[in-house]
Parts: C-alpha cells; sequence; structure tokens
C-alpha cells in the first residue's frame, strides 16, 4: 500500500507516506510558508521513497479545525492532487481525532474532552465517549472548568490537562485505520471543519 497523508492545521505542517512496510515523516515549522512549500516538500518525500506520485493509492488529509489558512492550503492541494490523479482514493480526518490517537497510546480514559486552543479566549470542544466523539463546538475559557477529563496539547491555565500531541506517526495511523473500515470520501466531502466564523464573517455579523 502506498499512501500519503497531509495535514497542515497547525503552525507545524506534517507530512507522512508509506510505501510498502517503509514509513517516512516530514514536518515543516512556522517559519516555512506552507503555501510554497508542501507540495515541493512532498516531492521530496517521494523521491525518498522511491515512489512515483501515480503510484499512490490513497491520500489522507486533516480537514480541521485549525489555522483557516492551513486548512484551505492541504485541502487545495489534496483536491488538486485527487483531480489530476483520479485512481487516488480520498480519506479525511481531524484534529481531534490526532490527539485522540496519541493519548490512547499510554491511556485508556472511557470519556474525556479534547480541547484545542481557538485563540482570543476561545476553546474547540469534542468528548470523546463510548468509543465516539461528540459534535464539535466553541465554547469560552471559562466554561472549561466545567469539563472534568481534559486532553490538549498545550497546557491551560487554572485547569488540569492531559497532554497528548500531534504526531506523524498518529495521523499515519488514523489514516490506515480508517482505509482498513473503507472510509473512503469523496473528493466533494474534503471541507474545512472550520467551527468558528472567519474574521470576515464575524465582522459581518457584528455589523448587521
Amino acid at each position: 500500500m502506498k499512501i500519503l497523508v497531509i495535514n497542515t492545521a497547525g503552525m507545524t505542517a506534517q507530512l507522512a507516506l508509506q510505501a510498502g512496510n517503509l514509513n517516512y515523516f516530514s514536518e515543516l515549522d512556522a517559519s516555512m510558508k506552507h503555501s510554497e512549500n508542501l507540495l515541493p516538500e512532498i516531492e521530496k518525500l517521494l523521491v525518498k521513497a522511491n515512489v512515483n506520485l501515480n503510484e499512490l493509492e490513497y491520500l489522507a488529509v486533516n480537514v480541521g479545525p485549525g489555522s483557516f489558512t492551513g486548512l484551505r492550503i492541504s485541502i487545495a492541494t489534496a483536491k488538486a492532487l485527487l483531480v489530476t490523479h483520479p485512481n487516488l482514493k480520498a480519506v479525511k480526518f481531524n484534529s481531534f481525532e490526532m490527539l485522540a490517537n496519541n493519548f490512547f497510546e499510554n491511556n485508556k480514559d472511557e470519556k474525556f474532552d479534547i480541547v484545542l486552543n481557538a485563540l482570543s479566549g476561545l476553546y474547540f470542544v469534542s468528548t470523546f465517549e463510548n468509543n465516539k466523539f461528540s459534535e464539535p463546538k466553541m465554547i469560552e475559557k471559562s466554561e472549561l472548568k466545567n469539563l472534568n477529563n481534559i486532553v490538549s496539547d498545550e497546557n491551560i491555565e487554572n485547569c488540569n490537562v492531559k497532554l497528548a500531541k500531534f504526531t506523524c506517526e498518529n495521523m499515519l495511523k488514523i489514516a490506515l485505520e480508517k482505509i482498513a473500515k473503507n472510509e473512503i470520501c469523496p473528493e466533494s466531502e474534503l471541507v474545512p471543519l472550520y467551527i468558528r466564523p472567519s474574521q470576515a464573517e464575524a465582522n459581518l455579523i457584528k455589523n448587521k
């Protein structure tokens, strides 16, 4: 199996490539513009693995939540690759799944709240219970006190947080699990999971 996985939801862009029994990973830090460097980095990874783009079978992408710009870049890139390579099959996953997967490696809590910083005193939350994620929502920092079992990628003031990480290994693992379950999606379903309105939308609502 040959699969490429893309995550540009955060400041650090992450790539994973599995070719047969070998895995290849790459990260682009915040100092590198994802819009300019994502495709060249994908090409470098393919060359390193000695894989031609036409040989890829699956393309998985993180749809968010996360950076508005980052999500647009990865999803636009994925859509372009899917259109130009019709044999590629698409898989989508989200940021909550990435953190939960990393947390599961060393924990077996039955219920917990995945919390992501949405900036400006706001947080994205999805509760994991009975092997399912709740519909994501956005809450204010003051509402975090109502959560009992928080898992996040960063410490949050006045909250007891269990830390997890966004890793290339975990996003590849998620993609492979979805492929095994045949959770393939059409290109049209690769849309950003924003949860919050963009600044332009927020200003429009404010000015009405």
